[in-house]
């Protein structure tokens, strides 16, 4: 299987909004500090008006208006687009989100880790878009829990974490990173886990992709296990006191033994341990499985790889070459 895809410079984020604090604070964060000079952002709405009891706030046409305003101050009319919709019968809001961004072909899908009704009484519980939308979305989730501004950090730039283990999703998830990083202002540290010793091996193809993007302040640092289960490892890297402040963690949904497991959506261990622990804002790239076909077959062996081939500066070309044996 070949999938030829060519991808023009520019990138596009879907602003989920309920019209909650941290949907306020990702389209600061979106329009402030994310988003390049070619980039374009939808900010999008599900209401329903049988809904009686909403605040008026929360009611679709202040959302609208305060929305509408704020864009409009700060970005050209070709750079935007408001997107309201009632929700359908026998549909659901996270279902037409998931239709909106797949009609307008997204990057980027960006909604915050709390809704209108606040946290939960158990932190561990992950909140149900949050969930749906890690497991589902086949595009970038960018996850808000903080308002994080790039020029008013103290020097002026991001701390990113990219959570890495050798797979090709951590690869991509670095990749993705890169379109929101600014290769000059922002740091980059890439973290893995030791297992068997196998953690000097990984190295040189993440500091090979931060060198390529000119990413001029990045380092790759190693936690022993000890003991450990490697998602307790990291979520006690994230929560000590000496632990440098993260404005994101990047990761992928999955991690390398996605194709151990079944075929179905879920999250990989790693990826719900953090989106839980982390208190800091996340950027989850979504492992989409190989082709359909995968399931017209017996599968008992796939490899995958995945090259970017630039052509110019305007355009790129990713080859996808996945390979199947059969029984």
């Amino acid at each position: 299987y070949l999938d030829m895809e060519k991808k023009v410079k520019g990138s596009t984020f879907l602003l989920a909004t309920d019209g909650s604090e941290q949907s306020k604070n990702g389209l600061d964060m979106i329009t402030l500090s994310l988003m390049k000079e070619t980039d374009r952002i939808y900010v999008a709405h599900i209401y329903n008006n049988a809904k009686k009891d909403l605040t008026y706030n929360l009611k679709q046409e202040y959302i609208r208006d305060t929305y509408e305003a704020y864009l409009f101050t700060r970005l050209p009319s070709t750079r935007y687009e408001l997107i309201w919709e009632h929700v359908k019968e026998g549909s659901s809001s996270k279902a037409q989100i998931g239709e909106i961004a797949s009609v307008h072909d997204v990057d980027f899908m960006v909604i915050g880790f709390e809704g209108i009704k606040g946290p939960k009484l158990d932190p561990s519980v992950m909140g149900t878009a949050v969930k749906h939308f890690s497991m589902e979305a086949q595009r970038t989730m960018i996850i808000v829990r903080r308002r994080v501004i790039r020029k008013e950090k103290p020097k002026g730039g991001y701390n990113f974490l990219a959570l890495v283990d050798g797979s090709e999703a951590a690869k991509k998830a670095l990749i993705e990173a890169l379109k929101v990083i600014d290769p000059v202002k922002d740091c980059v540290e890439v973290l893995t886990v030791d297992t068997e010793g196998m953690a000097g091996k990984m190295k040189e193809p993440y500091t090979a992709i931060l060198t390529a993007a000119n990413v001029a302040n990045f380092k790759y640092t190693v936690l022993d296990k000890s003991g450990d289960s490697i998602p307790d490892t990291i979520s006690k890297h994230l929560g000590k006191e000496d632990t440098p402040d993260y404005d994101f963690v990047v990761m992928g949904s999955k991690g390398a033994g996605v194709y151990k497991k079944s075929s179905g959506h879920y999250l990989g261990t790693v990826a719900e341990k953090v989106i839980i622990t982390a208190r800091t804002n996340l950027i989850i790239v979504v492992k989409q499985l190989p082709p359909p076909l995968m399931s017209q077959h017996h599968i008992i062996a796939v490899s995958y790889t995945h090259l970017t081939l630039p052509t110019s500066d305007l355009v790129q070309i990713s080859v996808v070459a996945v390979s199947l044996k059969k029984k």
